[in-house]
């Protein structure tokens, strides 16, 4: 059997916030975190080995948020910005360049996600609640990342720069709306529906 090497990585999160209340109805609020977050297992070990990564660091990932909400006897609502800056990922993905297959290790993946997002709760009736939401996005990936190519026996053969600047994030929806009604007949029984 072999061993490997032991790398302790020290990360963490701090997070913060301020709320105002401008009067019994309105308020705003600002958040913010910064999350040093340790690599998943394939960045801290490349190439299905037992090769420490030399250029081995946490991810970076910082937000803010700047919203507003409005409270009433029949209805509630909330609206925030946010900005979320993801930097310094890793990736391990098989490739097929040209003629070549192998394994690319990207180095430096940012995503920037950015958007605004509202909902409500409004109380038309005593037994009706209608309720919405909406978010709408704006996830990109920022600046290009840097590969490594290793073939299939893991052996070194050259870099090549994954063209990421500008293109949005995948498996993520971006815009996102619901709309739903909850109503009640009567004392423990009630209906809700959503779209």
């Amino acid at each position: 059997t072999e061993k490997s090497v032991k790398e302790n990585i020290a990360g963490g999160n701090i997070k913060g916030g301020l709320n105002y209340n401008i009067n019994e109805n309105h308020n705003v609020f600002f958040n913010t975190g910064y999350y040093s977050k340790q690599p998943k297992f394939d960045a801290v070990f490349i190439n299905f080995g037992n090769n420490l990564n030399p250029d081995l660091q946490n991810e970076k990932i910082i937000g803010l948020e700047l919203g507003y909400g409005f409270r009433s006897a029949s209805f509630t609502a909330n609206a925030n910005l946010y900005r979320t800056s993801w930097e310094d990922r890793f990736e391990s993905r098989s490739v097929t360049i040209d003629d070549f297959r192998g394994t690319a290790n990207y180095q430096g993946v940012k995503q920037v996600h950015t958007g605004l997002e509202i909902d409500f709760v409004w109380r038309a009736l005593d037994n009706l609640k209608i309720t919405g939401m909406a978010s709408f996005g704006n996830w990109q990936y920022e600046g290009d990342a840097q590969a490594d190519l290793f073939d299939e026996s893991q052996n070194f053969v050259g870099t090549s720069t994954l063209y990421l600047d500008g293109i949005k994030v995948g498996d993520a929806a971006q815009t996102t709306a619901a709309l739903g009604a909850y109503y009640t007949f009567f004392k423990n029984f009630s209906a809700s529906l959503n779209w």
